[in-house]
Order: C-alpha cells, then structure tokens, then sequence
C-alpha cells in the first residue's frame, strides 16, 4: 500500500545580511499529515459525511497556501468526490503535528451546491489591507467527469473578521470553453488598497483575466505570447510521453 504524507512547510525570513541568514534553519515543516481531517461539529456528523459520500480522506489533496498573522490558509479543490470543504484555516502555533483543518470562515460556506457559497477553491491571496482574495473555479470533479456547478468567482474576505465581503462572478463572455481559472496575484497600489487589481490566469485558453475593484469591473487579455511553445511542451517520465500544454499558471508582481 502506498502511503501518502503531505507536508507544509514556511520560509522564515529575517531582515538580517544574507551570510548571517544562510547560517539559519531557513525552512521547517509546520504541519505533516498521512491523511488530512476536518474539524467537523460533532463526530456523528462526521460519520454521516462518511456514509454520504460526503468525505473521503484519501480525495482532500491541498494546492493553495496563505499566511496571514497567526494563521495559515490551506484550500482543498474538490477534484474529486468527498471533500467536505474547500477552504480552511489552521493556527501557526498548533500544538499538533497533523491538526484538524478548521472550514473557513465557516461550515456553512462550503456547500457545493449553492453558487452563493464555495465550489472549489484553487489559490488565494491576500492583499495589504487584510482581505484575502478568494479564486473559485466553480467547477467538481476535474480528475473524474468535470462538472461545472457554477461560474468561476473571486470572493473577497475580511481576514479581521472573518466575513466575506465581496463576491465576484466572471463574466461568462471572459470564460472561454474549456477554460482552466487556477491562479491569482493581488496588486494592491498603495497601503489603502485604493486602486486594488486581481490578476487571474486562465491556463488553458491562453489569457489574463483582470479585475479592477474601484468599479467591479472585469476585462480580459489574450495574446501570442500567453501561449506555450509547442517544441517545449513535450515531456517523457518513465516511459510515458505526454504534452503539457498549460499557458499562464505561475505569476508574481515586479
């Protein structure tokens, strides 16, 4: 049987010269599962999550991360069938090495069903005001047959009190068929957050998705040079000969 551990580690930083710095323990892990569990209400409802269908550890998989004060963000896509939530929070200077993932802002934002609440969130990212911008793809069970539930939609969350703020759908003239929404990067302007920008990347129809916040406006960007070079994108592992054809995915603010 293969067994599966996920870790999250963080990069501590100090504002020391780099010689001094490098004699440091730069990187540690904070958290280790074998596999990841959900600070559920009761443990009765745990178990009915269970017999539902509506949990199944061995599907909850993390992919994006965020650090804000004494907690950390940790989203599970729903790629497949059995994940309870989408989004959760856990303490800094947890007292467990495998602690519970803790939904946030809370269960009752996490029915997948209801396009006022969480799909399935990819990444977020928190902007210099304390909000964390949200990215939901909208979409369930990408590893299995993709169903896509409701809009891909940017939701804003006040990190000071836990309430989220803004809720965003994508135009569906900016959602092209087939389209991948994964990332995000926020580009606050100043310390007010006044001019705030999100950047959203499609991967898979080759564009940049803007959104002003000043007007809730959205707008989008296609152009040669989103797309992925054909000779680079052929790869062989094991034996096995397959094409990565992602275009935008990684993205960072100069």
């Amino acid at each position: 049987m293969l067994l599966r551990v996920v870790c999250i580690a963080v990069f501590l930083a100090t504002s020391d010269s780099f010689s001094s710095f490098s004699q440091r323990k730069a990187i540690e892990t904070l958290y280790r599962w074998k596999q990841i569990d959900f600070a559920f209400p009761t443990p009765q409802h745990r178990q009915l999550a269970i017999r539902n269908g509506e949990f199944n550890q061995i599907n909850v998989i993390p992919l994006g991360i965020e650090r804000w004060q004494g907690r950390v963000f940790v989203s599970t896509p729903r790629w497949k069938k059995g994940v309870p939530a989408t989004l959760s929070s856990l303490p800094v200077a947890s007292q467990e090495e495998s602690p519970l993932l803790a939904p946030y802002p809370s269960w009752d934002w996490h029915n997948a069903d209801n396009c006022t609440g969480f799909t399935s969130i990819y990444r977020m990212s928190i902007d210099d005001c304390g909000v964390m911008w949200v990215l939901d793809s909208g979409q369930v069970e990408a590893f299995e047959t993709a169903r896509q539930l409701c809009p891909p939609t940017l939701f804003a969350i006040s990190l000071a009190t836990d309430t989220v703020v803004g809720r965003f759908p994508i135009p569906s003239e900016y959602v092209l068929q087939n389209s991948l929404i994964t990332n995000l990067v926020v580009d606050s302007r100043d310390a007010q957050c006044r001019d705030l920008h999100v950047y959203i990347a499609d991967a898979w129809r080759f564009g940049l998705i803007v959104f002003r916040d000043s007007d809730t406006s959205f707008w989008r960007f296609n152009h040669y040079s989103f797309y992925p070079e054909p000779l680079l994108s052929n790869y062989t592992l094991h034996g096995l000969n397959y094409q990565w054809s992602d275009s935008l995915f990684g993205m960072s603010l100069g």
